[in-house]
């Protein structure tokens, strides 16, 4: 009998910010240090993704592929953080202004 514990590939994930590297260069690092995915919340100067044009969004994505790596969460960089569930109604969240600002961003 085996066992099983010998049989898990573990998955190491890593949170890009961390490492106080421009993006691309983290992402070397990353996977210098093993890692198979990454977790970003801020891309190159310090700008969060929701401040990227899609062309940037895309040559992330494709930084982040050709760097042998996967995504594992993206951050939205703390929109929605603040917005309290209680203040939302059903069906018009829209009209909070909060919630339509955060929204819009994305």
């Amino acid at each position: 009998m085996s066992d099983a514990s010998n049989q898990y590939d573990i998955k190491l994930g890593m949170y890009l910010g961390e490492l106080q590297l421009p993006f691309e260069e983290s992402l070397a690092a990353a996977r210098d240090l093993g890692a198979q995915y990454v977790w970003c919340g801020a891309h190159s100067d310090n700008r969060a993704l929701f401040e990227l044009s899609d062309t940037e969004i895309d040559e992330a994505a494709r930084l982040v592929d050709a760097h042998g790596l996967k995504f594992f969460f993206i951050d939205s960089g703390g929109m929605f953080k603040q917005v309290h569930l209680a203040e939302l109604e059903k069906g018009r969240m829209l009209e909070h202004a909060q919630f339509k600002q955060h929204f819009d961003r994305l």
